[in-house]
């Protein structure tokens, strides 16, 4: 895997969770909570490491936003990293347990400080945590790996003859940035156009939508230079 990919990977990663978690606004912090972010979790289970970082690091941006504050900057991130760990290096060769770590580990630890915040019986949040991750890395999450999966098992079997190209492209890899790209583009133009005030101004949120689109574009030149280079 090219140190450029990998960038590109850890990059969108962290965009695409920090993105759908910031447009949810108190839908993906509250105690009953469905966070759609989370079902990019399991994403280790194909891109390994480089999604891991990216998506602690989605973590960290997304959690500034918490009103919940320092707890759910420190401990939210290492929830994060050591689900997308889990589905990374302990899978089993199994979608369903890379996506079942999520749920798991979010239940559990994200609760003890969650229910203290919001003062609910420890159980209940767990209870409802848990839903909303299984919501999410489960019945999101599993259906989107054996998407990308079956898309480029079908593309290495088209493309068998060249074994370059099999190699470098299709263990998957641009399928899956074409997909968080085009998800990001969507993510920022309806944060922007929504009317949940995360911001205080329509000057200060075009700036944002500004800042998010550059990196995307230049990460959809990037690809399609790798393509090039690959084929």
């Amino acid at each position: 895997m090219r140190l450029s990919f990998k960038i590109a990977v850890t990059t969108l990663s962290a965009t695409a969770y920090a993105v759908l978690t910031i447009v949810l606004g108190s839908f993906g912090y509250a105690w009953i909570q469905v966070r759609v972010s989370e079902a990019l979790t399991p994403l280790p289970f194909l891109l390994g490491l480089p999604s891991v970082v990216g998506l602690t690091l989605g973590c960290i941006l997304a959690n500034i936003f918490s009103p919940i504050g320092l707890p759910d900057i420190v401990f939210g991130p290492m929830m994060t990293l050591l689900a997308a760990f889990l589905s990374w290096r302990f899978n089993f060769k199994r979608k369903i347990v890379a996506c079942i770590y999520p749920v798991l580990i979010n239940a559990i630890g994200v609760s003890s400080y969650v229910s203290l915040f919001y003062g609910t019986p420890y159980p209940v949040t767990v209870i409802a945590i848990a839903v909303g991750e299984f919501i999410a890395a489960v019945m999101i999450g599993y259906p989107m790996l054996t998407a990308i999966e079956r898309v480029t098992k079908h593309e290495s079997m088209a493309n068998k003859p060249s074994r370059r190209y099999e190699r470098t492209s299709m263990n998957p890899k641009s399928g899956v940035i074409s997909s968080l790209t085009i998800l990001e583009l969507y993510t920022s133009i309806h944060y922007v156009s929504s009317r949940r005030r995360f911001v205080s101004s329509k000057a200060t949120r075009m700036m944002f939508l500004f800042a998010l689109t550059l990196p995307v574009l230049w990460l959809v030149r990037l690809e399609r230079q790798l393509r090039s280079l690959q084929l």
